[in-house]
């Protein structure tokens, strides 16, 4: 594969944890002074006069110059009104160009003060494609955490791939300019008002679907933050939220994993195949089946895959040893990967996708082509199929299941805390890269050159460990 090259660039956008200056909605028009009335018509001359003769000629040349007036000042008043509404669509266009370059001053009509922001170093996404579109740069955050919110000094991030998505445009839940990132880890250094369950000091993961946390400092909803488990380290924290909850919400949830049964993980040395392997094994009488590259064949196999199997030649080498198929399969490639993965499905059997990895893997932006065969792929699944060969197929967002089901996801983390805890899972940190450097984060990912989690290393001073 060729790599992508770094660029350098510049653009701006506030973010979510610092919620943008409210935009002069509008002010413009609002504050504008009125047009000038329409002069009144010209007063009729008093009636004290004695009246015309009755055979006098009607005047005409009088009426005549006040109309032509009014009409001249009617069309002037007309056009100066176009004028000031032109000025103030301009004026509107200046405002919203400012609030996405992060630089509006903050007046709202009734001119409320602006929250007060700062600039921290994070990574910015510029728009959708390569890794040149992640820029290190400066980003305007809160100044201080309001009401019900946190501020946490990082230490390391976690990279995943639908970190990849979304610079790539396959998901497009916030759109470009915007600070990238889903998880990270560090310690709690300001509360806002309200918040009674934190404090300074707290060692803390942060969790955010829609990005964020690629941050030296983030400032998020205190529902979005969780104290980490004695002896947790902080580079386990930033690796343990995505990989292990998903991994557990296909497994358990989705798939109903029982004792006796047997699973197939495709990617099973990256994050999530890696949390779902021990979370598998955990079950007892389990066979795991673990797709990789033959490279990684021997690490995935300490991490407790039964049967390695080689990416290019999954389905004849797992039908060579189980002829009848598996009961589930956890995949991340959806595409031409779904007929394949229900072939290897025995009867109940249930395939669970949770990525679009086929679509962005590598390094150009997929093309209209691409994303058409893996649409029709799925678009084209028969239902009837699924019915006469007794299989399901289900898909699974962490992201909404945090929105939806908040609740769900603390227990499954807290479950997830328990068996680190018992020493029955350990994140793998495949590397840890520093921040300045995420474009070698994102290219190691993309590339699938990971066994385990890339981490971005951000504050090495953070305090890692509980004294």
């Amino acid at each position: 594969m060729t790599s992508e090259k770094e660029e350098s660039g510049a653009s701006g956008e506030t973010s979510p944890a610092a919620p943008p200056p409210a935009d002069a909605q509008g002010s413009s028009s609002a504050g504008a002074s009125p047009p000038p009335a329409s002069p009144a018509a010209p007063a009729s001359p008093a009636n004290d006069t004695a009246p015309a003769p009755a055979d006098a000629a009607p005047a005409t040349g009088g009426d005549a110059a006040p109309k032509e007036a009014a009409a001249a000042t009617k069309e002037a008043q007309g056009e100066e009104e176009k004028k000031e509404q032109a000025d103030d669509k301009e004026k509107e266009k200046d405002k919203d160009k400012e609030a996405k370059d992060g630089k509006a001053d903050g007046k709202a009509a009734g001119d409320a003060p602006a929250p007060a922001q700062r600039a921290v170093k994070s990574v910015v996404l510029t728009g959708y494609g390569g890794i040149e579109k992640m820029k290190v740069k400066a980003w305007p955050l809160a100044s201080a955490p309001a009401a019900g919110q946190v501020e946490v000094a990082v230490s390391h991030c976690g990279v995943n791939y639908a970190d990849v998505c979304m610079r790539r445009g396959v998901q497009r839940e916030r759109a470009p300019p915007c600070v990238m990132g889903l998880e990270c880890a560090g310690s709690v250094s300001a509360v806002g008002e309200g918040v009674d369950t934190l404090q300074p000091g707290d060692r803390v993961l942060c969790y955010q679907h829609t990005g964020d946390l690629y941050r030296e400092t983030v400032v998020v909803p205190a529902t979005n933050v969780f104290i980490l488990p004695e002896g947790m380290s902080l580079e386990h924290g930033a690796a343990i939220t995505v990989d292990y909850l998903t991994a557990y919400f296909c497994l358990m949830d989705f798939a109903n994993l029982r004792p006796g049964q047997s699973v197939l993980i495709n990617s099973c040395a990256e994050g999530v195949g890696w949390a779902a392997t021990q979370l598998a094994k955990t079950v007892e009488d389990v066979v795991i089946f673990g797709a990789a590259a033959a490279s990684k064949h021997d690490a995935v196999k300490e991490n407790g895959v039964t049967h390695p199997l080689n990416i290019e030649s999954v389905e004849q080498e797992l039908h060579a040893i189980s002829p009848q198929g598996v009961d589930i399969i956890i995949d991340s490639s959806t595409g031409s990967n779904v007929s394949a993965n229900l072939r290897l499905l025995k009867p109940l059997g249930r395939l669970i996708i949770i990525g679009t990895s086929s679509v962005v893997t590598g390094h150009q932006k997929p093309g209209f082509m691409d994303m058409l065969r893996n649409l029709w792929s799925v678009k084209t699944l028969s239902t009837m199929d699924l019915v006469m060969g007794n299989r399901s197929v289900a898909g699974f967002h962490l992201g909404k299941i945090f929105e939806q089901m908040p609740e769900r996801f603390k227990q499954v983390l807290e479950y997830v805390f328990n068996l680190y805890a018992q020493e029955r899972i350990r994140p793998r940190i495949d590397s840890e890269v520093p921040l300045e450097q995420v474009v070698d984060a994102a290219k190691r990912l993309a590339e699938r050159e990971n066994i385990g989690k890339v981490l971005l290393k951000v504050n090495a001073e953070t305090k890692n460990a509980e004294e």
